[in-house]
């Protein structure tokens, strides 16, 4: 037969038992929660580094366009075509 002692043993043990369960599913929760945020900043970050490529990649090409050197050259660094009657030769003998 069971004793009144040991019954209580198993009665505390089974008690304390579910506790700890309890307990490792909240913790469980809550790390789950914190690894749900961290990949959705980390995929808002690639979001916006993937939308930042599109924009300087965009930029590169329209610097690479031949009007836009010459736009570029002609109103920031202002040069002018050159006529060739501008062009002087020199001479290498004096």
């Amino acid at each position: 037969m069971i004793s009144l002692r040991n019954k209580t043993f198993w009665l505390i043990l089974f008690i304390a038992m579910q506790c700890l369960f309890i307990i490792l599913h909240i913790s469980k929760q809550s790390i789950w929660i914190k690894m749900s945020y961290t990949t959705q900043k980390y995929e808002t970050a690639i979001k916006k580094l993937h939308e930042q490529k599109k924009e300087l990649l965009h930029t590169l090409y329209e610097l690479q366009n031949p009007k836009e050197i010459k736009r570029y050259a002609q109103e920031k660094l202002g040069m002018n075509p050159l006529k060739i009657s501008a062009i002087k030769r020199i001479n290498s003998n004096e």
